[in-house]
């Protein structure tokens, strides 16, 4: 099994799978958090190239096999050299995702290069797979709950253990999310 590319400092542990690039581990080392409790959900990035007739052209980047790749002790630089496959085609695109530790933070910056003649429209990075709450035990992950606060009020969910939809809430869409 090949190593993971490791970057630590003394805030963050980060550990991303050499052959994809998909990060599959991060260590909070100041609260002692583990935050992906599930590696084999690892991401990366996704990409949106909406084609004629096919709207939902996503490139999922944790499908992609790495083309190389940049280790210093503050910063990982990831490669994927085009082209990239979905799920309708191959596409002349290139990835190129930063990760630095600097000043306690983790920055993620991203760079994507279309040489095709669609429009690119919707670059997602930095995406934390494997997440199933926070805490040391299983029952502190399951109450993790996110907070959006609203008009004189807030909504609240147990992200890890209520799936429910049928609520109406929303996240600035027009529909329920969780």
């Amino acid at each position: 099994m090949p190593r993971p590319l490791r970057l630590a400092d003394d805030c963050h542990r980060l550990e991303f799978d050499s052959r994809h690039g998909r990060l599959q581990r991060l260590v909070d080392r100041a609260g002692g958090y583990e935050l992906i409790t599930e590696p084999r959900l690892g991401e990366n990035f996704r990409l949106l190239l909406p084609l004629p007739g096919r709207e939902c052209n996503y490139i999922l980047g944790s499908e992609q096999l790495l083309t190389s790749y940049e280790l210093t002790p503050r910063r990982l630089t990831l490669f994927w050299q085009g082209p990239l496959a979905g799920a309708y085609g191959r596409f002349p695109l290139d990835v190129t995702l930063w990760i630095e530790l600097a000043e306690g933070a983790i920055r993620f910056r991203c760079r994507v290069r279309n040489r095709t003649r669609y429009a690119l429209t919707e670059v997602w990075f930095a995406m934390l797979g494997g997440l199933t709450g926070l805490g040391r035990t299983e029952a502190q992950r399951r109450a993790t709950e996110a907070l959006v606060p609203t008009v004189n009020h807030q909504w609240q969910q147990r992200l890890f253990a209520d799936f429910g939809n049928t609520r109406g809430q929303t996240l600035g869409v027009p529909g329920g999310e969780h």
